[in-house]
This record gives structure tokens, C-alpha cells and sequence, in this order.
């Protein structure tokens, strides 16, 4: 791929992705309460993202591959700390479900990042593919089912845990978006001669 030149530290965006990868961090750590250990945890991924984006700026990167690649890294970052207050609650309340929510979000993570082309053609090709269609029926299906469930799964969990209820609503809410996010992800892995070549 043909370096071009830099793009603008001004048009870059790496001041506001700074600000909001630490802001993250930060909420993260500090729902439902303040963690050093989850601290230094949010804080590392932020940083490493955050010196990434601007590798990549560094490298003078096609602009697209560029704004791609701070997108992933900013999704990722929202889809890591946003899956994290539901599971700390857990934790906190002594409950083994923590475990089934981490192993579900990594699982979520390996099958979207392999399928990475077909969720590619599925965002940039809409109603070409039958699993184009599905994939935006399940996205469809998720949104308009997750109040729902997690009304009626924390209404349910409360009887046998003991967390106010809408913290339980709001830490699944933040999860559910989690998982939401790392279904878009491998859409902004694909470089911009692959989709040129494809083309």
C-alpha cells in the first residue's frame, strides 16, 4: 500500500480518542466501586491503545486504514470495559455466573474476529447475503428483546442475589451493548487494498 501523506495532527483525533479511551478506563474501574487492580488493568489497555493509534499515525497510513484501526481500538477498549460492572457485581454478590459471562465474551470475541469477512460484507454489502440479513435481524432481535430480559433476568437473579436491582439492569444493559460492539469489530480489520482488490 502507497504511504500518503500524514494526516493533520488537528484532523487526526488523537486528542479526543485520548480523553474518551481514559474515560473508559477510568468508569470502568470505578463501577460499582473503585478497584486499583481493575485500575492499572484499564489504564495498560488504554495506554497500549492509545500509543497504537499513534503508530499508526506515525506511519503516515492510508487515512481509511488509519480512522479503522482507532475505531477497533476505541470499540474494543468500550466492549472490554463495558462487559466488566456486571461481572464484578457478581463476584461481589459471590455468584459462579461471572464465570459464564467472561467465557461467553471471549467466545463472542474469537467467532466474530474469525468471521471477520463475512461480518465485513454483511456491514458494507447489506441485503446481498443471507447472512448479511441475519446477521442485521439478530442485531434487530437483540435491541428490541435485551430490555426485556434483562428486566425480567435481574427481577429473577435478585430473589437469590442480593444487589439492588438497578444496578443488576444497568450493569446487563452495559454487557448486552458489550457484546453488541464486539459483533461490529472485525468489520474495521479489513484494509483498504483487500477491499479495493475485492471490488
Amino acid at each position: 500500500m502507497d504511504r500518503q501523506e500524514r494526516i493533520k495532527l488537528k484532523d487526526s483525533k488523537i486528542g479526543s480518542a485520548f480523553f474518551f479511551l481514559y474515560f473508559c478506563a477510568l468508569l470502568a474501574s470505578a463501577l460499582p466501586d473503585w478497584s486499583w487492580a481493575y485500575g492499572l488493568v484499564n489504564l495498560s489497555l488504554a495506554t497500549v491503545s492509545i500509543l497504537l493509534i499513534i503508530r499508526s499515525w506515525m506511519k503516515r497510513d492510508h487515512s481509511k486504514r488509519y480512522f479503522s484501526i482507532m475505531s477497533y481500538l476505541l470499540l474494543f477498549t468500550m466492549a472490554f470495559c463495558f462487559s466488566q460492572p456486571i461481572i464484578r457485581l457478581m463476584i461481589i454478590a459471590g455468584s459462579k455466573i461471572w464465570i459464564l459471562l467472561i467465557i461467553l465474551w471471549v467466545t463472542v470475541l474469537l467467532i466474530t474476529t474469525l468471521m471477520k469477512e463475512k461480518i465485513f460484507h454483511s456491514f458494507s454489502e447489506p441485503n446481498k447475503s443471507k447472512a448479511s440479513i441475519a446477521l442485521h435481524l439478530l442485531l434487530f432481535l437483540i435491541v428490541i428483546a435485551a430490555p426485556f430480559l434483562i428486566m425480567i433476568g435481574s427481577l429473577v437473579l435478585q430473589q437469590f442475589i442480593r444487589i439492588d436491582a438497578t444496578f443488576m439492569m444497568c450493569g446487563f444493559l452495559m454487557y448486552i451493548l458489550s457484546m453488541i460492539l464486539l459483533v461490529i469489530l472485525p468489520g474495521f480489520l479489513k484494509k483498504p487494498e483487500e477491499v479495493i482488490a475485492q471490488k
